[in-house]
Formats: C-alpha cells, structure tokens, sequence
C-alpha cells in the first residue's frame, strides 16, 4: 500500500508499506514518472524488480 508520494523534480518517490514483510516500508524511485501511472497515498500496488537493482541499506 502507498504510505505516502514526493515529488523530487524529475522523479517521483513513493514509500509504500508491505504486508508480506510486515508491513516495512520499502521506497520506490520512478526516474520516468512522465511514462509510468501515478499511484495515490492508500492506493494498493504490486512491486517487483531484476535483483542486480536492489540496495538494501540497514
């Protein structure tokens, strides 16, 4: 779920919340918000990605 949207100029962030984690928030950038769908705050998503573009930072 969307926790929350930032607008960053050229980018869009959004922190989304995920259940199948226990609900840790994982942020998400999109470098080409221009050509992607824009999700609002509450709004129920999928996310995926290649694995040599994870960073995890503790």
């Amino acid at each position: 779920t969307v926790t929350d949207t930032i607008f960053e100029g050229e980018r869009m962030v959004y922190e989304v919340a995920c259940a199948a984690i226990g609900d840790e928030v994982i942020r998400v950038f999109d470098h080409d918000a221009a050509a992607h769908t824009q999700f609002d705050i509450g709004e129920g998503v999928f996310l995926g990605w290649n694995a040599r573009d994870m960073l995890v930072f503790r």
